[in-house]
């Protein structure tokens, strides 16, 4: 898709309410925003230690937030190396996996394109799975679902394209972002020595803290050597690990979140099918509509004090985060409703 032609003064990646507060100064409040895939109800932050304030995190925090994790993600606690946010990870990628060649998505997570166009590499970007399964590159970078159209990549090509990749001395770089609720599809549990798999992890999205600024790289040992010198010794807060040891320990948390995704997702796909409107994949913490006067559908909605995620480079999505309860719903419902514009 091209451009579209107006300045976008929403955020690239949604959020920034500030901005849609100015340039919509007459619209309700409060402001209802769903302009973020990320879990309306969050985690109990709770109440921690005074010396976590006041001291800087040691080896200790680490381990115990990287076993939590492990056991959370199906993988050896070895393999994971923390990060502030998963945004940090893919920004070093090019520093880490250097590369002539890198094929990524046509509809993807956008950073990933944006870190590589700071190299002199190639950027491929392909139109569907099997093209991007039968492409030569050095780094192949996806998402598992794909953000932002929620699409399912079957666990069995993704280890076949990760044993070829590893054959020709290529890399896999696989988001999961957003698998937390869809475990069957992770490659966690696949990150050994022998392959080249990369895997990024975020924890803000899951468990609602993405203020926390946690992710995680998984991959081979070489690899999280690397990542840690350019990081530095503290790359998160002391806070940070042990908020993360205790949410990934809470299975209950976890089981009642992912059962309240799962049907507030239903619910939002429902409410489109109701009105006609076309969606595309699940990403269980968004749903993605797809229309041709979804740019018209974005203003109106802002105009009703609800901010949903647009994109600049693609004029025919809007990605609807999860309203929080059935107030929020009743108060989307009603403004597509009025909506003038998105027949």
């Amino acid at each position: 898709m091209r451009p579209t032609s107006e300045k976008m003064t929403d955020a690239v990646h949604g959020g920034a309410l500030t901005l849609m507060m100015a340039r919509f100064p007459n619209a309700p409040q409060p402001w209802l925003d769903l302009s973020t895939g990320i879990n309306p109800i969050s985690y109990p932050v709770p109440q921690l230690p005074t010396e976590l304030w006041q001291r800087l995190p040691e080896a200790e925090h680490f381990s115990a937030a990287a076993h939590a994790a492990g056991a959370f993600m199906g993988c050896a606690p070895t393999a994971i190396a923390f990060t502030g946010g998963s945004q940090a990870a893919i920004s070093l990628l090019p520093d880490l996996l250097p590369a002539r060649r890198v094929a990524l998505p046509e509809v993807t997570y956008s950073e990933y394109a944006s870190a590589w166009a700071r190299t002199d590499c190639e950027i491929l970007r392909l139109p569907d799975p099997e093209a991007l399964m039968n492409c030569e590159a050095d780094v192949i970078c996806l998402c598992n679902p794909n953000n932002p159209d929620g699409y399912r990549w079957p666990r069995a090509d993704l280890d076949e394209l990760v044993s070829r990749q590893t054959e020709r001395g290529g890399w896999v770089v696989v988001d999961e972002a957003y698998v937390d609720f869809l475990p069957a599809l992770s490659l966690a549990g696949q990150i050994d020595e022998t392959r080249r798999l990369v895997v990024l992890r975020s924890f803000g999205k899951t468990f609602g803290l993405a203020g926390l600024r946690l992710g995680a790289l998984l991959g081979p040992q070489t690899l999280l050597q690397h990542l840690r010198q350019r990081l530095g010794p503290w790359p998160v807060s002391a806070l940070a690990l042990e908020i993360a040891r205790q949410a990934y320990s809470n299975t209950g948390w976890q089981q009642a979140a992912a059962a309240r995704a799962r049907a507030a997702c239903a619910a939002l796909r429902g409410l489109f099918a109701e009105l006609g409107l076309q969606v595309e994949g699940d990403g269980v913490l968004y749903v993605t509509l797809l229309n041709p006067k979804v740019q018209n559908l974005w203003e109106d909605l802002a105009h009703q004090g609800i901010y949903v995620r647009r994109f600049a480079d693609d004029t025919s999505r809007l990605r609807f985060g999860l309203p929080a309860d059935d107030h929020e719903f009743t108060r989307l419902r009603t403004a597509l409703c009025v909506a003038r514009r998105f027949g």
